[in-house]
């Protein structure tokens, strides 16, 4: 059993750390495989939490995620400009909790926005992502993927107009 409980009290809120200052929601509910989506909200951030009922086991993602053509896994894509770019980044997961597939979790180091295009097949997941390249202070958008082979999930980004490898 796991206790989520809001902590809004006057001390906890107060103050230059608002860390302990959240309340969790219940956001979304995954019956087939048994998955509690958790929305943590602080005073000017927010984290999202993927349950598995079983056992407990949490672990954390950047947004809601989207299944997989055949609902073997779980993706999380997500940028903001603000409180929350902790939550930059992308999460695939398995779906079932009995899986000993690996998951993929990607947090950019610099500026990079990304964007859930969609699941072209249970190991091929297309992204944009919209940062600067080099030195250039323009943004660019590129498409990317992540690709599932061997058993590990890859992140590739090509320029626009560059064929796929």
């Amino acid at each position: 059993m796991k206790l989520y409980k809001d902590n809004q009290t006057k001390a906890a809120c107060a103050g230059a750390s608002y860390e302990s200052c959240k309340s969790y929601m219940l956001y979304d509910y995954f019956p087939e495989h048994g998955l509690l989506l958790v929305h943590v909200m602080y005073y000017e951030s927010d984290e999202w939490l993927l349950v598995r009922q079983q056992d407990g086991r949490q672990e954390q993602i950047v947004a809601p995620p989207r299944y997989s053509p055949d609902r073997k896994w779980l993706a999380s894509v997500f940028w903001t400009d603000g409180p929350s770019d902790g939550n930059n980044g992308i999460d695939i997961l398995p779906a079932s909790g009995e899986s000993i597939e690996q998951a993929f979790h990607y947090r950019s180091e610099g500026y990079e926005l990304w964007e859930y295009v969609g699941w072209e097949s249970d190991d091929r997941l297309s992204v944009k992502v919209t940062w600067r390249v080099g030195s250039d202070p323009e943004l660019a958008t590129w498409p990317a993927e992540v690709v599932r082979v061997n058993g590990k999930w890859q992140l590739h980004r090509w320029p626009p107009n560059s064929s796929r490898p």
